[in-house]
């Protein structure tokens, strides 16, 4: 049949044509089919005639109290989309010389600097370039505790999938109106990241502040039987790592051989470490995670310095955390480094079996470690990369074509560093 508008596409939905999908765990001693190519059980029933005529006689919608949707109250007002600071080449970047366009952009300022055992370090650049209505904002607290073992791990997993299930209908709106934020657990702290138009950012940020901070039970599981649902949900996404691609599983352990202790924890761990968590060990885990650390904030965009300091001052206020002393704050993390390589010596070999053993495929991941500690070094591991990856995906097929490209890169920005090489099987 050929739909020829969308008044006869939607006179096409009714209840004589839909299909219900209904997924459990709980139907499969009740399946009688099983599924061609994922060996997945189900059945096919067709529904009820006392259902249907109860879905053709069903209930005025007013009388069921649905109607449209509430105004968006995140979407900025006329006065909120102004630009702060006129932006003079905004548009006209692309006809500026190569030289002025090459030219280093200004770093963030420090506007707030309470000392290395003080409360709170924030960073802060307004927008002198793009000259949109729009900012970010960045708050970490820093602390040695959320991250220190494989069960803290995976237990900050179940955090942020539970906060960002709970939080779903608040953010939801403002999403349609650009506003973003993110919740991270990290080796060194817990992360809070928002974005957006800045006219009601600061209203966003802070009712999704109290709520991972002070009002925690709206963001956890209101009861085993739903933790045991999120803590399935990872769980299988940590089991689907067996069935990924060998390169995937050659470049996931090589970068274990690069991380600093503390910074990754295995798929091993994790899943281990998933299995013994409860409820009870979510919400204490939960209870301790803002309770105390260091504050470092970071603010740009469409706002200026004084209202970048007011963002901190309310965002502070909310999350309430204690202040820690110098010596509990966690340091930076360094990259391990691999044992150097002599130019006589063959790289060092490290070979892992695949952990799917039905796959017949098989991967080499080669891993070549810069050891200059500058920022320098870092740009020109940037720009190897960009040099190296088209020519070895088009042109480099054997390993020692890929050493002898190796060696030319070395010669040619790197004359006075030796590099570390490792290679997976």
């Amino acid at each position: 049949m050929t739909i020829k508008s969308s008044a006869e596409l939607i006179s096409q939905l009714s209840v004589d044509n839909v299909l219900v999908t209904v997924l459990s765990k709980t139907f499969t001693k009740n399946s009688n089919k099983l599924e061609k190519w994922y060996g997945t059980n189900y059945s096919v029933k067709p529904i009820l005639l006392s259902t249907r005529d109860k879905w053709l006689n069903c209930a005025p919608t007013y009388s069921l109290d649905v109607d449209y949707p509430l105004p968006n109250k995140f979407i900025p007002t006329e006065n909120g989309l102004k630009v702060k600071k006129y932006v003079k080449n905004g548009n006209a970047a692309k006809i500026l010389p190569l030289k002025e366009r090459l030219k280093p952009i200004p770093p963030p300022q420090i506007i707030r600097n309470d000392g290395e055992g003080g409360r709170w370090t924030v960073y802060f650049k307004q927008d002198e370039k793009f000259g949109q209505p729009k900012a970010f904002a960045i708050f970490q607290l820093l602390t040695k505790e959320v991250f220190s073992s494989a069960k803290s791990a995976s237990l900050a997993q179940l955090y942020q999938l539970c906060a960002s299930d709970k939080l779903e209908n608040y953010a939801y709106d403002a999403g349609l109106a650009s506003l973003t934020y993110d919740v991270q657990v990290l080796p060194r702290g817990v992360r809070l990241t928002f974005g957006g138009f800045n006219d009601k950012l600061l209203d966003f940020a802070t009712y999704i502040s109290a709520k991972l901070a002070q009002d925690i039970k709206s963001v956890l599981p209101g009861s085993p039987d739903e933790f045991e649902r999120y803590k399935d949900r990872i769980l299988r996404s940590l089991q689907s790592f067996d069935f990924q691609q060998p390169y995937g599983h050659a470049s996931y352990y090589s970068s274990l051989t690069l991380q600093p202790k503390g910074f990754l924890f295995t798929n091993a761990e994790l899943r281990e470490a998933i299995k013994e968590t409860s409820l009870e060990d979510l919400t204490k885990y939960v209870s301790r995670l803002w309770d105390s650390g260091k504050g470092e904030a970071l603010l740009q965009g469409n706002i200026d310095k004084n209202e970048a300091l007011q963002f901190v001052n309310v965002i502070d206020k909310t999350l309430g955390f204690k202040s820690i002393a110098k010596e509990d704050i966690p340091p930076q993390l360094k990259a391990l480094s691999l044992p150097i390589v002599a130019k006589s010596q063959a790289p060092i070999k490290l070979s892992v079996s695949d952990p799917n053993p039905s796959n017949e495929n098989s991967a080499s991941h080669l891993s070549i470690q810069c050891l200059g500690k500058t920022e320098k070094d870092h740009i020109l591991v940037e720009i190897v990369n960009a040099i190296v990856a088209d020519p070895f995906y088009e042109n480099l097929r054997t390993k020692q074509q890929v050493s002898n490209y190796a060696v030319f890169i070395q010669k040619l920005l790197f004359p006075k560093t030796y590099f570390s090489q490792l290679f997976i099987f």
